[in-house]
């Protein structure tokens, strides 16, 4: 009986000593995630020109990246922002 309550006293002094917070310090290295999607939408390739269009969804635009210091997409046109005819040289503004 006396080694049981020695035995309980000594483990009940040890887990009252027990710290009650830790540190633990993580180290990795995470891959680059840069990517970029354009996807068109059906309208794109038969745009009614003949009415004036405003506000007209041709293409949806996804972007994804993981850097910390951002990024800056970029939009440019092969013609200057004009709408050129097929087969022609006719501007339209």
């Amino acid at each position: 009986m006396k080694t049981f309550l020695a035995l309980t006293f000594a483990f009940t002094t040890l887990t009252s000593m027990a710290a009650t917070t830790a540190t633990l310090l993580l180290k990795g290295t995470v891959p680059q995630v840069l990517s970029i999607a354009v996807t068109a939408e059906p309208v794109a390739s038969n745009l009614p020109l003949a009415t004036t269009q405003s506000n007209t969804k041709v293409a949806s635009v996804n972007e994804r990246s993981n850097s910390n210091t951002g990024y800056k997409v970029t939009i440019s046109s092969a013609n200057q922002g004009k709408l050129v005819r097929s087969g022609g040289s006719q501007q339209f503004p």
